[in-house]
């Protein structure tokens, strides 16, 4: 199936073919599983426009000719004018673009929507009501969840299709290093700043004074945070808005700073975000995204952000969604392939497109994948690697693992820890490794080095 395509492909000139590429992919994201839409010649020499490929009506009729010839669509007319609307079914793709690493861009044919997009789809409908209490989310995920990937569509939804103005805050960026996250001051008036930064970009005629000019010793920092934001930014701006937070897990674990800062989140979402009076809500909605991967010093299983707002927890990958992922890779697989490779990796996005990626762009069948998977420089190297750092950082982590790859019980609250790191499922019988990849990488860590050591 891939070596047709690609020989269609050379047919195409590089400007014919970054022009099917646009075509492919808006048949694709309609999300119907038949690939087919109704489009007229000139709605694709405007979606080529929006690329900056633009081509006259003339040409974009014939582009569409020449994909229908070569057989990578189908061209169904529904009347005798040049340029009516016409059925086009897509009849052949196969992803050609990079691997995919970090979020994945809004014109990407790959992201999957799960119950978390149409969740937030509600939770943000246009037609919310003006005396509606302001939603609060919280997404929380692993990594390689999708957790920034889903941040940057309701970005999109927000601005494209609820009209409101939306600034984003990544507490992972260089602006919050280390130094900062640890003092309790200097992150809360970073975020203060970054807040109002973001506004400013989005906002006309927003002109804060200086944030050092209101900052007093005598209030707490998370008082002249909310305070300066709510007279100086939100107040000002009579518009719809969000405010998205991105990376809160990175303070979590930094106990001079964790609590203080959580429980600011907690009061703007009870007092600021909720209607107690006739008073009109200021405050933007919020959405924030935190991995749920432990963190050194913190050996609790009750997260600092427990019944905060709307939790969207991001779930793996179904055998359905992945069985259409494959068919995006060129793929002509079967639900028994898939069945084999989620034994094999598990449902994690991040796991399953590199996985996809490999075995379409190498030609390797499952077998050849799993002899590739845990070696040092095999394909799921940097996952595996990352896995080894959190485990080297968290001995409890580490011992519960064993035990539970010795068939040894192991406390709820330490499970519940390394369920929220996507590493086992519990079953009738218990717990188990969640994964063919997981268990063999961790049989190898944390049973076959000790049985090296011992015989050295």
């Amino acid at each position: 199936m891939i070596i047709p395509y690609l020989e269609r492909l050379d047919k195409l000139k590089q400007n014919e073919q970054e022009e099917f590429e646009v075509l492919a992919n808006y048949i694709i994201m309609q999300n119907n599983d038949d690939w087919q839409v109704e489009l007229s010649a000139s709605k694709f020499a405007e979606l080529l426009a929006q690329k900056k490929l633009t081509v006259a009506l003339a040409t974009a009729e014939r582009r569409l000719n020449k994909f229908h010839d070569l057989g990578l669509i189908e061209r169904v007319s529904q009347g005798n004018a040049r340029n009516s609307v016409k059925t086009i079914i897509l009849k052949d793709y196969v992803y050609q673009g990079s691997l995919l690493t970090g979020a994945i861009a809004l014109d990407s044919p790959l992201y999957q929507e799960r119950e978390a997009d149409l969740t937030y789809k509600n939770v943000f409908r246009p037609d919310r009501g003006i005396n509606e209490s302001l939603p609060f989310i919280r997404i929380k995920g692993t990594k390689g969840m999708g957790k920034t990937s889903l941040l940057i569509r309701i970005r999109d939804f927000l601005e494209n299709e609820c009209n409101h103005i939306v600034a984003v805050v990544d507490l992972k960026s260089a602006a919050f290093d280390t130094e900062i996250r640890q003092d309790l001051e200097a992150l809360f008036y970073q975020f203060t700043a970054a807040i109002t930064q973001e506004f400013v970009k989005s906002s006309q005629n927003l002109n804060p004074p200086d944030l050092k000019m209101c900052w007093r010793k005598e209030r707490s920092f998370g008082a002249n945070c909310t305070n300066y934001l709510e007279e100086y930014v939100f107040k000002k701006i009579k518009h719809s808005k969000t405010l998205l937070i991105d990376g809160l897990d990175f303070i979590f674990g930094y106990e001079a700073v964790q609590t203080d800062f959580v429980n600011v989140l907690r009061t703007w979402n009870e007092r600021k975000m909720k209607i107690v009076s006739k008073a009109p809500l200021v405050w933007p909605s919020i959405a924030i995204a935190y991995s749920t991967e432990p963190y050194p010093n913190r050996g609790d299983n009750v997260s600092p952000l427990y019944n905060i707002g709307i939790l969207l927890e991001l779930k793996e990958f179904t055998p359905q969604t992945i069985l259409k992922l494959s068919k995006l890779y060129g793929l002509p697989w079967e639900m028994n392939e898939i069945n084999a490779l989620t034994n094999t990796i598990g449902g994690y996005p991040e796991l399953v497109q590199q996985a996809l990626y490999n075995i379409s762009k190498n030609n390797l069948d499952l077998a050849e994948l799993e002899s590739k998977a845990i070696q040092v420089n095999g394909i799921f190297r940097y996952q595996l690697l990352y896995l080894e750092k959190l485990l080297d950082e968290n001995e409890d982590i580490a011992r519960g693992l064993k035990k539970i790859l010795e068939n040894k019980n192991i406390s709820q609250s330490l499970a519940y820890r390394i369920q929220q790191m996507g590493l086992i499922r519990e079953n009738d019988n218990g717990f188990r490794i969640s994964c063919w990849l997981y268990e063999k990488f961790l049989r190898k860590k944390l049973l076959d080095n000790i049985g090296e050591k011992n015989n050295e």
